[in-house]
């Protein structure tokens, strides 16, 4: 069985569920670009380590990722919310933040609440 082919497929095909770039997916799980392309073009396979962190980025379950399940979400946690298109577009815009911009955004959001709240 091929392990390096079998995770490259399914991190491409998680990566294009997700639609993520492989510079998105750098920047959320601090593995660099071309580590992530020798990944992509089954060249190396992830640590464990790593292999997690793309997991959770991806929203797939380690096991799948790499080849020892057929369930992607074998071990995730999988829950919906309703939303209105403006509060996706929101979570989107905030996945895309570094961690410090992040806590920013939360820091600003708990600050409106606070002025809401007091009006």
């Amino acid at each position: 069985m091929d392990y390096y082919k079998i995770f490259a497929e399914r991190l491409n095909e998680a990566m294009d569920m997700r639609d993520i770039s492989a510079a998105e997916l750098s920047r959320q799980t601090n593995i660099t670009e071309p580590m992530i392309s020798r990944y992509r073009k089954a060249q190396y396979i992830p640590r464990r380590d790593a292999l997690e962190r793309l997991a959770g980025v991806l929203h797939v379950s380690a096991r799948w990722l790499a080849g020892d399940t057929d369930n992607m979400e074998d071990n995730v946690e999988v829950f919906t919310l309703d939303v209105i298109p403006a509060e996706y577009d929101f979570i989107q815009s905030y996945r895309k933040l570094t961690r410090a911009n992040k806590s920013l955004a939360l820091d600003f959001v708990k600050l409106l609440l606070r002025r809401q709240h007091s009006l």
